[in-house]
Order: C-alpha cells, then structure tokens, then sequence
C-alpha cells in the first residue's frame, strides 16, 4: 500500500513538473517573450497586406447590439487574425466598429509571426498604427472612407465605418491591412 501511494506521488510529481517545463517553454504572447529579452527578433518584411472579405450578413446594421462574429479570417505566419465583434454603435458614434483579435500559436525556439508592433533588438516594441495601414472597398472596388481606428490591446485592431458610408457596404467590402509586419525569432 505504501508503495503505491509512493508511485502515485512521484507519477502527479512528474505530470506538474511536466507541465510547468512545456509551459515555460511555450509561450503564446510575443509581448512577453520579448520582454524576458530570452529571444532575437528580427524583422523580415514590412508591410504584409492582409486582405479580407466581410460578408453582408455579418454586419448589424439594423440593431446596435454588438454582433460577436469570432471567426478566423486568416492564418498565417503562426499568427491567426480572427474578426471578433462588429457594432453599430447607433447614436453615440454613428459608425459601424469593427474588432479584429490576434492570436498567436505557442512560440518554440525559433520561428516567425506577425504583429502591428515595431520590434527592437532590446526586446522594446512600440506601436504602429496609421490610416494609411487600413484600405476599405466596396464590392466594386470602390474606395470607402474610415472613421477611426484602434490598436490593442497586442496586435488586435479595429476601425469604423462612418453611418454616410453605410449604403457602400450593404454589399459586404474588402478590407486590406497593411500594418503587418513579419518577424522571425531565435531563442539566444
């Protein structure tokens, strides 16, 4: 009886230990990878358009409860950017607000991944956010004018559409982003 409860012992010994090896090995936010300052980062292309469609039926725009759509728009590069919510926020911004949510696949010793972030070689990042990284069109392809944009928290992104604009996208429209940058990473 004693034996077994021993060998039980030092099996949920070896599974926690376990664990807490691959956890620390594997980490899913570069943000935090970076400042453990554990890596090299290099940036490897700037910008890499990202280019979506947003389907009609998506946006809301005859109620101003947020739509949660959480669906993967594109992966790529280890990096997932998945569109999380549209609102039409009705009144108070007379706009329809787009969320974009960014995900990362757990980092081993090297690899690569995107972000809207400008890496440095001390592990600092800074923000990159500009108009000029947001290009919106009709199905037309007609150009569409942006409200406003946001960035955070990470790399997530998002932008409004002005309520005048509304008639362009009943259609759905293409968004090209242009504020990602591919880096590749070593452990030192």
């Amino acid at each position: 009886m004693k034996f077994k409860l021993i060998a039980v012992l030092f099996f949920i010994i070896i599974i926690f230990s376990s664990i807490f090896y691959f956890a620390k090995q594997y980490n899913s936010d570069p943000y935090d990878v970076f400042r453990n300052k554990e890596y090299l980062v290099k940036e490897i292309r700037n910008p890499v358009p990202i280019e979506i469609f947003i389907k009609p039926q998506w946006i809301p725009f005859d109620t101003t409860k947020p739509k949660n759509i959480n669906l993967n728009m594109i992966t790529m590069n280890n990096t997932t950017i998945e569109l999380q919510q549209i609102w039409n926020r009705g009144e108070f911004a007379k706009d329809i607000y787009l969320s974009f949510h960014v995900k990362y696949r757990p980092f081993l010793k090297q690899g690569d991944f995107l972000s809207n972030k400008i890496f440095t070689s001390d592990g600092a990042f800074r923000d990159n956010i500009s108009f000029d990284h947001f290009t919106i069109n009709d199905i037309d392809h007609k150009v569409i004018n942006i409200g406003q944009i946001g960035e955070g928290p990470n790399s997530d992104f998002s932008f409004g559409i002005n309520s005048d604009q509304f008639k362009e996208i009943r259609n759905g429209f293409y968004l090209t982003y242009s504020g990602m940058v591919l880096y590749e990473y070593e452990k030192k």
